[in-house]
């Protein structure tokens, strides 16, 4: 799956660049300029892509883990497995994540509010003009 999403992603952000080559020069600004901005804007959005799609992939995993131990028939095991299965268990109820300084986790849903922002800031921009 995350080789589909690179191509896509590595896709998406080359033709972004050639749009932005294309909007400068007619809009004959200092093509040097703008050029490495936008590219440096498209590279951040990029990578902020990448990560919160993979934090989104770690925290499914470990939920796929956590129910596969529930699953698991742990009432044939010994009892030194059984308290490290209780263990595993109690350490993962809540599933992993990434995150920015435990503050906001990086997954879809933080990608999602971060590009409706970008858009709302962008659409009150464009009217301003």
């Amino acid at each position: 799956m995350f080789q589909k999403f690179s191509i896509i992603l590595l896709t998406s952000t080359g033709g972004l660049a050639a749009i932005m080559c294309i909007y400068n020069i007619n809009k004959s600004t200092p093509q040097s300029k703008s050029l490495k901005i936008y590219l440096v804007i498209a590279t951040l959005i990029s990578i902020a892509v990448v990560i919160c799609v993979c934090g989104q992939s770690i925290s499914d995993e470990s939920m796929k883990l956590r129910d596969i131990l529930y699953e698991s028939p742990w009432y044939n095991w010994n009892i030194k497995n059984r308290k490290i299965l209780l263990l595993i268990i109690t350490n993962i109820m809540q599933p992993w994540e990434i995150s920015f300084y435990n503050l906001i986790p990086a997954n879809l849903q933080f990608l999602t509010k971060g590009s409706k922002f970008a858009y709302s800031i962008a659409a009150v921009l464009s009217k301003m003009k």
